[in-house]
């Protein structure tokens, strides 16, 4: 028994303090660096395809019927050979929703307004260069800024973005979707 009256390792004997601990202090302060990291990573443009809405392959959604338009640009058909580039699947995503795809020519975005309709527009915001993130609801959202665009027309619809979006002309042929 000590001095104090304690026989060993009782709650009252002072410890040492615990080096392994960490203050609320180192907490917040990574917390901190996750976010701003986070928030970096979201304004990077990425490798692959993002889709939204729903997974491809899902039971939920039906592939449209095989006389689809393409987009607002006169000289292209839903139908007939393509040897443009594919870009997806038209059963890959639902109506209303769309994909983000990156291509040899830069960022496209395709989205899918109607049963029977497919667009797709230059994926780049006009306002500081930033790839759109993705098509929810029918409209277009670049998350770097805010900016939000119509599905149908490529118009700004709000954020710091100056103008709309450019059309990209696509033809659809079995299912697929291709540059034009």
């Amino acid at each position: 028994m000590d001095a104090s009256g304690c026989s060993g390792g009782c709650a009252c004997q002072p410890t040492a303090p615990d080096r392994g601990s960490v203050s609320r202090r180192g907490i917040l302060a990574g917390s901190a660096a996750a976010v701003a990291v986070l928030a970096l990573g979201a304004c990077a443009p990425g490798e692959e395809a993002s889709t939204t809405g729903t997974t491809p392959g899902d039971p939920t959604t039906q592939p449209p019927a095989e006389s689809e338009s393409a987009t607002p640009t006169e000289g292209s058909s839903g139908q007939g050979e393509s040897s443009g580039e594919p870009l997806a699947g038209t059963g890959d995503f639902p109506v209303g929703g769309g994909v983000v795809v990156k291509t040899a020519s830069g960022v496209v975005v395709i989205t899918h307004p109607t049963d029977t309709d497919f667009l797709a527009f230059n994926g780049t915001c006009p306002h500081q260069g930033c790839p759109v993130t993705e098509v929810l609801e029918n409209t277009i959202l670049c998350n770097c800024h805010g900016s939000v665009f119509d599905s149908i027309t490529g118009d700004r619809l709000e954020g710091p973005a100056p103008t709309g979006l450019e059309p990209v002309p696509i033809q659809v042929s079995d299912g697929e979707i291709y540059l034009a």
